[in-house]
């Protein structure tokens, strides 16, 4: 049984929107303690790290896709779909916040707060020690 390209691609999206519905769901029947705890032993896939990376400064989401893929360099490429569940998983946990809109505009602007400032500061610091014990085991390798 064959599928296209194009058949495959909805069907990821599909699949990776419902996970992070469920997800969410499951989040924000958390009490806030538990939330904290999450926020700071969770690991962050890689598309979620440079969406939060990208939201250090304000942006809509067409800038979050381009920069996300500059940063990555060109490893993670977000499909408008998959992008706008992970913004509004992101808005439900709190880790980012929707800016007021301009009255006419379409554009939606989206705001790193200051708890999605800390799960970032908390994966780049596991990033580093990560990084860290691997040069420090392979440190022969690595010369």
């Amino acid at each position: 049984f064959h599928r296209t390209k194009k058949e495959l691609d909805k069907y990821i999206v599909v699949r990776y929107t419902d996970a992070m519905i469920y997800r969410a769901t499951i989040y924000r029947n958390l009490s806030e303690r538990r939330k904290s705890f999450l926020a700071e032993n969770i690991a962050l896939t890689e598309s979620t790290y440079y969406i939060l990376l990208a939201l250090y400064r304000p942006q809509h989401g067409y800038g979050i896709m381009q920069q996300t893929e500059q940063l990555s360099g060109g490893r993670v490429r977000l499909a408008a779909g998959t992008l706008y569940g992970a913004l509004n998983s992101l808005c439900e946990k709190g880790w980012i916040r929707l800016l007021p809109v301009e009255s006419g505009s379409r554009k939606k602007e989206y705001q790193l707060t200051p708890e999605g400032l800390q799960v970032l500061k908390h994966e780049l610091a596991r990033l580093q020690q990560l990084v860290a014990n691997g040069e420090s085991i392979l440190q022969e390798e690595l010369s």
